[in-house]
């Protein structure tokens, strides 16, 4: 599983905002603040041209693999739902408040099972942990 850093600047990033980066050694590394990057690493562990991989996606509040590729599901807080996010770019909604999310801020994937934290900030009410089971991209 990726190690997952919150709340560190984003590179080059003249606000300095926060943003969410997961990387690996000798593997591509991943940024977001709306926009989901793909940082290769190259020869000598040089960081390579960064690719664009979904955009559009405000709110993403943390987000992890799937173990299927590069399949990502990312917690978007303020619109508050958990959305898969196919490698060539789509993404579809899989939980929302429909399901109990209440402004989801993390998500985490062990094989099949995926976990959702939702901190109720903006609602102050009925913060909770969501459980659910993956298959082929849909809960």
């Amino acid at each position: 599983m990726p190690e997952t850093n919150k709340g560190t600047p984003c590179p080059n990033e003249a606000s300095r905002a926060p943003c969410r980066r997961s990387s690996w050694p000798r593997q591509p590394s991943w940024v977001d603040k709306g926009t989901l990057l793909r940082i290769p690493v190259g020869a000598r562990n040089r960081a390579g041209k960064p690719q664009v991989k979904a955009a559009g996606l405000v709110g993403i509040d943390d987000f992890t693999f799937t173990g299927r590729g590069d399949q990502v599901l990312a917690a978007l807080n303020g619109p508050n739902k958990v959305v898969l996010i196919r490698p060539d770019g789509t993404s579809a909604t899989l939980l929302d408040a429909a399901d109990g999310l209440q402004g989801p801020t993390s998500v985490a994937v062990h094989g099949n099972d995926v976990a959702v934290l939702s901190a109720a900030y903006n609602s102050a009410t009925d913060p909770n942990l969501l459980r659910a089971h993956l298959r082929r991209g849909h809960l």
